[in-house]
């Protein structure tokens, strides 16, 4: 199971990694 969390997010980061940076940049500024 946490295989194929991890490849669902490996996905999402290969698809939308100007999306994932900008929530994390988002995250660390709170």
């Amino acid at each position: 199971m946490k295989n194929m969390i991890e490849y669902e997010v490996d996905g999402v980061f290969s698809d939308y990694p100007d999306l994932i940076r900008d929530i994390l940049n988002s995250e660390e500024s709170k």
